[in-house]
């Protein structure tokens, strides 16, 4: 079966001409009218929102009345297949970036300082957000497209795999102790090995301790 979306401000909401009437009932409504014309060959969702308009922004509403803006949001909730579609596309994103990552760090020069000096570099050493942002200007760029010359395709590759391969990521193995530091701490009472105590709660009211 079908499924219409009515999209519409307050005539599609079935708000009454009278203010402070109530509500038209749903078969009433045109959308259910439509629904109902149908026979059964469709769904239709009645989507209406009094005051909506297609793209002006009323600040001094209780609820965001921009049509456009919320459009796209209206039809991902009412579409559960534009939302599998979505999440196994997201899936094969997140695979590609992981696959560049890993032929990235077969390229990568060894760790030429630190504790991993001389060490091969590993895919999780490299920096994930680096690596998807790369990739984004890259088909946007469309220098991996395959109609565009071998040579050309090949040297923005290999350019891509090596601004990947330079985004190392360090973690602090020492992050958790105390640190010399030459600035003023913004708390000089509370020094870092300060230890807690749970005290207990007095609260006053009207005077009166409870």
């Amino acid at each position: 079966m079908k499924t219409i979306l009515a999209y519409g401000d307050s005539l599609t909401y079935g708000a009454s001409p009278v203010p402070g009437g109530p509500r038209h009932a749903y078969a009433d409504r045109w959308p259910g009218a439509l629904e109902a014309g149908l026979g059964g060959r469709a769904r239709v969702i009645a989507e209406g929102l009094g005051g909506r308009t297609t793209v002006h922004d009323d600040w001094f509403a209780d609820a965001d009345r921009n049509g456009a803006r919320l459009l796209p949001t209206i039809l991902r909730s009412h579409s559960p297949q534009l939302i599998r579609q979505e999440h196994a596309a997201w899936i094969v994103a997140t695979e590609l970036v992981r696959a560049a990552t890993r032929s990235a760090a077969a390229i990568a020069a060894p760790f030429g300082k630190g504790p991993r000096t001389g060490q091969p570099v590993a895919a999780r050493h490299l920096s994930f957000t680096t690596a998807r942002r790369t990739l984004i200007t890259t088909v946007r760029a469309a220098t991996a497209t395959a109609s565009i010359p071998e040579p050309a395709r090949a040297a923005a590759h290999h350019t891509a795999l090596a601004v990947i391969a330079a985004a190392r990521v360090t973690t602090d193995r020492h992050r958790h102790r105390d640190h010399k530091i030459k600035s003023r701490r913004a708390f000089s009472c509370a020094p870092r090995g300060i230890t807690t105590r749970t005290a207990p709660a007095r609260v006053h009211v009207c005077g009166t301790a409870a």
